[in-house]
């Protein structure tokens, strides 16, 4: 029925001389139980997307980042000052074994929380970016939104990495809102809290890194069970 139903408005967009609209690309994890619950198998490309937790949380952005290894341009990686002073800077050797192009790793420190999001907004115009990472940048509905515009206008994903975890979020824009936490053998729980145009959430599912494939796998104790999500 959904296969007939497209054939029939591509057909109607035809007859009246427009170009049915493309599905906008995405970023897949690899782990097919996962891709098969987001909208077009996978993250959007033209999005904001929020990724929250542990450690853990910058190896599954990592990943995803890594994912996307073959598209041109820049890896834009924002934070303030303060806060990579206190945590560190990303680690290059770590992004590496995930297959981030570390070779193409721009990292930009900034002062202040309006410099953090002119600096994203000014990446995603300089149209030069693979991506753009937001680091420990706080988020309401106004800037979220202003990010998510400005990721469709680019065709290019905004990653907000935020560390810890927090009682309250406030709503945003973002796509996509994930809570990644450390799981034994060095695994990793992801969470998915939010997907626009999927009813998803709350979904969960335990997932491990393959060096070989660089692609997520679910974690063996549930990779028999039907549909791997974990409860």
């Amino acid at each position: 029925m959904t296969t007939a139903l497209a054939s029939l408005r591509a057909e109607l967009a035809a007859l009246e001389g427009r170009r049915p609209a493309a599905a906008a690309p995405v970023v897949d994890l690899g782990a097919m139980a996962v891709d098969a619950v987001l909208p077009g198998g996978g993250l959007r490309l033209d999005a904001l997307h929020e990724i929250a937790g542990d450690a853990a949380a910058t190896g599954f952005l990592a990943g995803l980042l890594g994912r996307m290894r073959r598209r041109p341009g820049l890896l834009v990686w924002c934070g303030q000052r303060h806060g990579w002073q206190e945590g560190g800077l990303p680690y290059p050797p770590a992004l590496a074994r995930r297959g981030v192009p570390v070779e193409r790793l721009l990292l930009v420190e900034v002062e202040r929380p309006a410099d953090l999001l002119r600096a994203i907004e000014d990446s995603l115009r300089s149209r030069a970016a693979m991506a753009v990472v937001a680091e420990d940048m706080a988020l309401d509905l106004t800037a979220s939104r202003r990010l998510q515009l400005a990721a469709e206008a680019a065709e290019t994903p905004v990653f907000a990495l935020r560390r810890g975890a927090e009682a309250r979020i406030p709503p945003t824009a973002a796509a996509t809102r994930w809570t990644v936490t450390a799981q034994p053998g060095g695994r990793c729980l992801a969470r998915l809290d939010r997907c626009r145009g999927a009813q998803t959430a709350g979904r969960q599912w335990c997932l491990e890194w393959n060096d070989a494939t660089l692609c997520f796998d679910l974690a063996a104790p549930l990779a028999d069970r039907p549909g791997a999500a974990a409860e």
